[in-house]
């Protein structure tokens, strides 16, 4: 049988998404634990356009990118123009 851990043993929690119908998991970590332990690779900022509620399809416009970070600071760049995705 698994061990269970302390909330002061665990760094993180893992939860069904209610997002996605229960169908994928996400996880709650400790601050403590990101700031030690991640390191920066990319990110995009999109702006959701369109939601198909039967097929749990999204309509999305990438706005930005970063792909780098200074001093814990994001650096954005935004993105040519697009009509979605």
């Amino acid at each position: 049988m698994a061990k269970r851990l302390s909330p002061t043993e665990a760094n993180c929690i893992v939860y069904e998404s209610v997002a996605t119908k229960f169908n994928g998991i996400n996880y709650a970590f400790k601050p403590a634990f990101i700031n030690d332990k991640w390191i920066f690779k990319s990110a995009r900022l999109c702006e959701v356009l369109e939601v198909d509620e039967v097929s749990e399809n999204y309509t999305i416009r990438c706005l930005k990118i970063a792909n780098s970070e200074t001093f814990g600071i994001i650096n954005w760049e935004d993105l040519p123009p697009c009509n979605g995705q």
